[in-house]
């Protein structure tokens, strides 16, 4: 489930949630700054038993082994689409950063997101 407690430091990104639409270290939020403010877990993509596109791209690219980190990068790239701009793939790999992978699952993850934004996936990076 996600939000995942990892480091409690806010360094891993496993507990990252979007507030007011930008992503946030959970663990690192105290609950009464979040009153009157909208907060987004990964509980909210799929709708009707249905995958939304985001879950649908990593499923479709087996991005996901251990699934520790999966939540929150599927939090970021939520953010990184819902701005409606262009990425770059020096963009992606930018602002996935923040979040650890350490089960190998990371170039998988990488080519959901640049199939979500438009990057051909077939071009050797």
């Amino acid at each position: 489930m996600s939000p995942k407690l990892g480091c409690g430091l806010g360094q891993c990104g496993a507990c990252a949630v979007l507030v007011d639409g930008a992503v946030e270290m959970s663990c690192m939020l105290e609950l009464g700054a979040l009153a009157g403010r909208s907060v987004t877990t990964l509980e909210s993509f799929a709708h009707g038993g249905k995958l939304n596109r985001i879950q649908q791209a990593f499923l479709d690219e087996n991005a996901a082994q251990c699934g520790f980190c999966l939540s929150g990068i599927l939090i970021r790239t939520q953010a990184l689409l819902s701005t409606g701009r262009t990425y770059s793939d020096s963009d992606i790999k930018a602002a996935l950063a923040p979040h650890l992978c350490r089960c190998g699952a990371h170039p998988r993850m990488l080519r959901a997101v640049r199939k979500l934004v438009g990057i051909d996936t077939e071009k050797k990076f």
